[in-house]
């Protein structure tokens, strides 16, 4: 029989099921709603606190997937929102104009809490607060938008994941360290201050259309310039998505993948435009300067054997959103050769996810790279790419 989980339709996304699967687990009733379901859940965490520990490992990790299913869609039929949305394996509830939730932190902290059923219902109200464009990452959020409405109006969004947002040129805001500076209620000067600091991050921005864009830079702006360069492998069809008139720098490197290059500060990173090459010394001198800054991170660079469906491959985990990149460094071919000594391809299906393997494994790492590129805020390839 049909009931509320139902009525959420696609925007319950994969959590509708695992609800269901939880409540069966859990002997909750399906049909219980609002306040009743609330209550429900509480009874069930507490309860789940004080059971004897049993003989499966995995029973916690369980009991966090199956019951912050239930919470999110418990917050999303309450509040209302796009819903369920997933990036790099991370799920999460949108609520509201531009509240986020993570309703399977929220399970996670209550079961590490000494008091549950106050942290359960502290995560409630912040979800609340978040629909109502009245949370932590919801004022981050509205602060930027309306920083970028007044300072730039043609400005579009074409991607949002919680504290992520790029926007139609190619630019990338990472916002965490806005939100970090905000406390929760947060006060009149806590809002002050976000203002501020989103209406200085908007300020860096690149202007577009202006005699600003045109302007010359100073030899000390076009140093600071090139000591930020880093590389960034992009599909060929991103290019095609951008606004007219748009042209990113780039270099061919191999099939379906080109090589572009980012400006990379604190909190945001921008693509660099083909016409600000000469500005910068010409496009020698841009790839030579982005593979060296990338190089001087080669302490940074962390990788590790992987074992999957029988094959030995190597995978990037320096987590520093730079494993993609690192395709172009002979330094991270021959690490990855110390780990397995016949590596001869690479795939890198986003931005964060380089693996290399040896040449029979070519459809296997293609079938693996295109089912890790399907889940990718930022696709690039599943083509398996050889190695020099």
């Amino acid at each position: 029989m049909p009931g509320w989980f139902d009525e959420l339709s696609e925007r319950a996304g994969p959590l509708r099921e695992a609800a269901r699967g939880f409540c069966a687990w859990r002997s909750l009733d399906p049909t219980a709603r609002g306040i009743h379901a609330a209550e429900a859940l509480g009874r069930t965490l507490y309860a789940f606190c004080h059971e004897a520990e049993g003989d499966d490992p995995y029973e916690e990790d369980r009991f966090i997937e199956g019951a912050g299913a239930y919470l999110g869609l418990l917050t999303l039929d309450a509040h209302g929102g796009a819903g369920h949305c997933q990036a790099n394996g991370n799920h999460r509830i949108r609520l509201g104009p531009h509240g986020w939730f993570d309703p399977f932190k929220a399970i996670d902290a209550a079961l590490d809490a000494e008091r549950p059923l106050d942290s359960l219902a502290e995560s409630l109200a912040q979800a609340e607060a978040e629909a109502r464009d009245q949370g932590p990452i919801s004022r981050v959020l509205t602060a930027l938008y309306a920083a970028l409405s007044r300072d730039h109006p043609n400005v579009r969004v074409v991607r949002e994941f919680e504290l992520d947002v790029e926007l139609d040129d190619g630019t990338q805001i990472d916002l965490r360290r806005l939100a970090s500076a905000l406390s929760w209620p947060s006060t009149d000067d806590d809002q002050r201050r976000l203002v501020r600091d989103a209406e200085r991050l908007v300020a860096m921005l690149p202007r577009r259309g202006t005699s600003e864009a045109s302007r010359v830079r100073t030899h000390e702006e076009v140093v600071e310039s090139l000591t930020r360069l880093l590389p960034r492998p992009i599909s060929a069809d991103f290019t095609e998505g951008l606004p007219n008139g748009v042209h990113l720098a780039t270099v061919a490197l191999e099939a379906d993948v080109v090589l572009a290059y980012v400006e990379q500060h604190a909190g945001r990173a921008r693509f660099l435009r083909a016409e600000e090459l000469v500005e910068l010394g010409g496009a020698a001198l841009v790839h030579a300067t982005a593979l060296r800054n990338l190089q001087q991170r080669v302490a940074t660079m962390r990788f590790e054997r992987l074992d999957v469906h029988g094959h030995t491959w190597v995978a990037g985990r320096s987590g520093d959103g730079l494993d993609a990149a690192r395709i172009v460094l002979s330094e991270a071919h021959a690490r990855a050769r110390a780990l397995v000594p016949n590596v001869a391809l690479a795939v890198i299906p986003h931005r964060d996810t380089i693996l290399f393997g040896p040449s029979d494994d070519r459809e296997a790492l293609q079938r693996y790279a295109g089912d890790l590129m399907a889940r990718a805020p930022h696709p690039i390839s599943a083509r398996a790419l050889s190695l020099r």
